[in-house]
């Protein structure tokens, strides 16, 4: 299996997740935004994908798989891998829950995803010490230099193509804080967002969120994201109030449980 990627990517780490909780083999193809366009052509070619609200027909992340076949959108490869790899014990689509686990997973993919990307991407854009240093701990030394600088240019770009300015991050934060309230209210005190175990409603909404909680390598994150005391004092603010919610604390102790941390 070859997992193409933008290394940091929240849509990006739910394949590599599912990957994980099956113990399926894969090498992973890293790049920075903006750079996975080659890397895209590279793998398979021209023709590219889809382009839809949320990304563009040369998004990531792709699985090319052992027989050839390339897999593209996060939820149709977590999917694959399940009807593929998956026991009556590992599944994460219990059969007599799937209709609502995957109603979850689309509506945190449309509703979270791109909203708490664009919010932080919004901060971080702003910050090049921190770009540069995602560059530097998630990708190769000559991609990382080339990001840094092209850095101006990449972050231009990245401002045109997920339509970043105040007036639509500040849009973004009332939906993702509208949605997160249904969330709590759905939760309530269950230890899983559906039935009585850990399932693709709680991955993907867990890796919908880490934009908006921004979870450490050691919290269980599959990619290196900026430490919470290098952010600025607005994002901060933003981040621990996401995390002082139900359901970022419920995405925390996810992530907590992928590293063995939390049950």
């Amino acid at each position: 299996m070859h997992l193409v990627t933008i290394a940091f990517s929240h849509y990006n780490d739910r394949a590599r997740w599912a990957l994980q909780h099956f113990g399926v083999e894969f090498r992973e193809s890293g790049y920075m935004p903006m750079f996975h366009v080659p890397g895209v052509i590279r793998a398979v070619g021209l023709g590219g994908g889809r382009a839809d609200r949320a990304s563009t027909r040369f998004s990531t992340p792709i699985l090319i798989t052992d027989d050839g076949e390339h897999l593209r959108d996060s939820a149709l490869i977590v999917r694959y891998l399940d009807d593929r790899f998956s026991t009556a014990e590992t599944t994460l689509y219990p059969p007599e829950h799937e209709a609502e686990i995957v109603e979850i997973e689309r509506r945190v993919s449309e509703r979270i995803g791109p909203h708490a990307r664009r919010v932080a991407y919004f901060h971080l854009l702003q910050r090049s010490d921190l770009m540069v240093a995602m560059a530097r701990d998630n990708v190769g030394r000559i991609q990382a230099t080339l990001f840094r600088v092209l850095r101006p240019l990449l972050t231009a770009a990245l401002k045109l193509v997920l339509r970043i300015d105040p007036r639509r991050v500040e849009s973004s934060m009332q939906v993702i804080r509208e949605e997160i309230a249904r969330l709590d209210e759905h939760l309530g005190s269950r230890r899983y967002l559906v039935g009585d175990r850990f399932t693709a409603a709680d991955l993907s909404t867990a890796c919908m969120l880490a934009p908006a909680i921004i979870p450490s390598r050691n919290e269980g994150y599959g990619a290196v994201l900026p430490e919470l005391n290098l952010l600025s004092a607005e994002l901060r603010s933003l981040v621990d109030e996401m995390r002082a919610t139900a359901i970022g604390t419920h995405a925390l102790r996810m992530y907590g449980r992928r590293v063995g941390v939390t049950e």
